[in-house]
């Protein structure tokens, strides 16, 4: 019995692209599927806008710029 169901999302058409081959579509499935999956705290998704939120914070934050 197969565990899984096909969905449609809007992509942009490079990402359209991208899926057309049977491989990526199977490895953004298990993305999507790992990110979506419940758990306690937060999500896999709001950990990792988190962690890019600081990175970027820690790009223009004058107290770590290291140019002369």
């Amino acid at each position: 019995m197969d565990s899984t169901i096909d969905v449609t999302i809007p992509v942009e058409p490079d990402a359209a692209a991208a899926l057309a081959d049977a491989r990526n579509r199977a490895a953004i499935g298990r993305l999507v599927s790992r990110i979506l999956r419940p758990r306690s705290g937060p999500s896999a998704l709001a950990r990792a806008i988190a962690e890019m939120k600081a990175d970027a914070r820690s790009e223009v934050d004058p107290g770590n710029w290291t140019g002369s």
